[in-house]
């Protein structure tokens, strides 16, 4: 039977969709030579046949959609057991394979489900819609093996954040489907059981026809709707790297890789999955680790086409070098485990065996004729998400600013507000207006509010006049900004999964100028596929988005943070005052205290004294940022997870009574930062 099996079914409105099933399951469908040139000219012929709407990409079995390379036969080829030239042969039509993936024009929807690593990762990388399951690992375990991450890893690899990319390519650590849709490689989660339905609805779409066919759309609204039906099969799975995020950016906050490996396995940590990374990278090929270091800083700002010609001269390059061939014959030939490296450590790898890896392999490149494409990652960016409608429910100081952002970035905004200016303004800035709140709510993707208390949002979405949550349709979202209780945020969660309406509550950090400038902090309460499904819109508007943990837990958090921040600014006020009132200047000061012990967010960004710093609220008459009214409000309510918990909190109490005396003074609408006139008219 063929290693790839191709089928073209008819939809109910006469349209084809192709499905390409890889069909290798004993060797966990790992890509060969043969594979490659079958796929090849099938996507050619599909791409240009107009029946053609869709392609479906699978395999066979449930173990692994594709467990990587044929690096056995390279293998053998290496020694002399196979055609010289087969390396070559096999890196650049792998290459040109995922490149077409990567540019294909109709959508490519993968099915992702077991083990999707090396070659499988250039499989699913490329595809427009990129699905993983339950039961999905991927990884790019090639530092075992003495390779480096390839098959346009140089690309996608760099996008990921906070350094996750440089840690994963040096570790090889798996990633599951929570993790893999929060870091960008997967599109959705969606139960393995629904892969029938998937096709079924697929075939039953309306397709359209000419210009009004519009087959991405198609995709994504059977998509949405599978993966929000999938969300119980995922709200219970641990996502480690998102959970040792913090700890991977800080780790690879190195200058040299060396220090960076040192870092890695000086971590003293129970985790399993860390505990892991760190096994594989004090085993792995010195040789890899120092590459892909060099790898991912070259590759940086290369175009798709440039990396797959760069990825395949650093390939045959490999093949043609010691240290890929032991690798492949001491984990999968002579299967020892014993590989004899080139070099005993990372810090002992010249610099002039990296030099020769990275030299080009010849004259001219043999992807040489690959002309520059957008890659659909990026053309069908801002496609997407016009056609995703985004309702904004609350168009204040903080509403207004984050819904021109969302208008910016492409999405469709459907905003209400009951300010007539401020709906002018939502307009002026690219936002569709909306005459009442269900107007703005039906049948939108997301719905946000940002409302001054929690029982204006239970009002709105539960038991107001006309609540959203009987308008709402199943497979949105609810994205609730709102600093309200967290008994709220939990009830109003509650009363939406009964009708199928997923919610989070996701408080915001930053103030006026982080919504203006899109880069606030959202912390979010809700399951980890709720999280991940507000991730797009969420980072729209922000720069820092967290996940607390369940509903409720971004309001305990954001509370918890804000209570601190008026602790540190009636203690930076203090501060100041008794310094100004013994002579010192108060830029003197502070810049004395910042780079001391006292240093704390307050002083370093927000300095409560006139003049010190441009752009605070203190230089502005106290105009703009955080209201101490606003502050007061937040108070009261971690006054009341302090009573809930029989939590002691003397110092938040005291900063209450603080703001509460000051607010007395007639200074409620100004920048919590003004708690300094407080100081200054008692010590008159």
């Amino acid at each position: 039977m063929s290693c790839v099996l191709f089928d073209e079914h008819t939809t109910q409105d006469g349209h084809v969709i192709g499905e390409i099933t890889l069909n290798a399951e004993r060797s966990l469908n790992a890509l060969t030579l043969e594979m490659i040139e079958e796929i090849l000219p099938r996507l050619n012929q599909w791409q240009s046949d107009e029946r053609v709407v869709a392609v479906l990409l699978d395999s066979a079995g449930e173990k692994a959609f594709c467990a990587g390379g044929d690096v056995v036969n390279l293998y053998k080829a290496i020694q002399g057991d196979g055609a010289a030239d087969f390396p070559e042969r096999f890196f650049e039509n792998e290459y040109r394979l995922d490149y077409q993936l990567h540019t294909f024009p109709k959508p490519v929807i993968c099915w992702g489900n077991g083990i999707v690593m090396g070659g499988g990762m250039g499989l699913l990388s490329g595809s427009s819609h990129r699905i993983v399951t339950e039961t999905s690992r991927l990884a790019m375990p090639e530092v075992t093996i003495g390779l480096y991450p390839d098959v346009g890893a140089s690309w996608f690899l760099n996008r990921l954040p906070g350094g996750a990319g440089r840690f994963l390519a040096m570790t090889g650590g798996q990633i599951n489907a929570p993790d893999a849709v929060h870091l960008g490689l997967a599109d959705r989660a969606i139960a393995s059981h629904y892969r029938d339905e998937l096709a079924e609805k697929l075939l039953a779409a309306s397709w359209g026809e000419g210009e009004h066919t519009d087959a991405h759309g198609v995709v994504n609204h059977v998509l949405r709707e599978l993966e929000q039906a999938s969300q119980e099969v995922f709200a219970e799975m641990e996502a480690p790297v998102y959970k040792s995020s913090s700890l991977i950016r800080e780790l690879m906050d190195h200058d040299t890789v060396e220090q960076m490996v040192e870092a890695v396995l000086a971590v003293e940590t129970d985790d399993k999955w860390f505990s892991k990374a760190q096994k594989t990278l004090a085993h792995g090929s010195p040789v890899s680790v120092k590459l892909i270091h060099e790898q991912l800083a070259r590759a940086k700002h290369m175009s798709l086409a440039e990396v797959f010609q760069f990825e395949l001269s650093l390939s045959v390059q490999c093949c043609r070098h010691r240290e890929f061939p032991e690798g492949v014959r001491a984990l999968l030939v002579d299967k020892d485990g014993q590989p004899s490296w080139t070099y005993p450590d990372v810090a002992s790898v010249e610099p002039s065996f990296i030099d020769e890896l990275l030299a080009p392999a010849w004259d001219t490149n043999p992807l040489a004729d690959l002309k520059y494409r957008t890659p659909h990652s990026l053309q069908h960016a801002n496609k997407d998400k016009k056609m995703t409608t985004v309702a904004f429910i609350g168009l204040g100081n903080m509403g207004g600013p984050m819904a021109a952002n969302l208008a910016k970035a492409g999405f469709t905004v459907r905003a209400f507000d009951l300010s007539a200016q401020a709906l002018e303004t939502a307009k002026s800035q690219g936002c569709e207006i909306a005459a009442t709140a269900t107007e703005a709510a039906t049948d939108a993707d997301f719905i946000i509010s940002m409302l001054p208390a929690g029982k204006h949002v239970r009002g709105l979405y539960v038991d107001g006049d006309a609540p959203l949550f009987e308008v709402i349709k199943p497979s949105a979202l609810v994205i609730d900004c709102s600093t309200i209780d967290a008994d709220t945020a939990r009830q109003v969660a509650a009363a939406g999964a009964e009708k199928g309406i997923g919610f989070v509550d996701a408080p915001v950090s930053g103030g006026v100028g982080g919504a203006q400038a899109g880069t606030l902090t959202f912390i979010v309460g809700g399951s980890e596929a709720q999280f991940a499904q507000a991730q797009p819109v969420l980072q729209a508007m922000g720069k820092n988005i967290f996940h607390a943990g369940d509903h409720g837990a971004g309001q305990v958090a954001k509370v918890c943070n804000n209570m601190l921040l008026s602790i540190l600014m009636a203690g930076t006020c203090e501060a100041i005052n008794m310094g100004v009132k013994n002579g010192l200047d108060p830029a003197v000061l502070s810049e004395i205290m910042k780079q001391s012990s006292g240093g704390n967010r307050a002083l370093n960004v927000y300095n409560p004294y006139p003049g010190v710093m441009e752009n605070a609220p203190a230089s502005k008459g106290y105009q703009g940022g955080f209201q101490v009214d606003l502050m007061i409000k937040d108070l009261g309510l971690a006054m009341d997870v302090s009573q809930q918990s029989a939590s002691p909190v003397p110092m938040g109490s005291a900063a209450r009574s603080l703001f509460t005396l000051h607010k007395a003074g007639g200074n409620g609408k100004l920048d919590f930062s003004s708690l300094l006139k407080l100081y200054q008219d008692k010590s008159e």
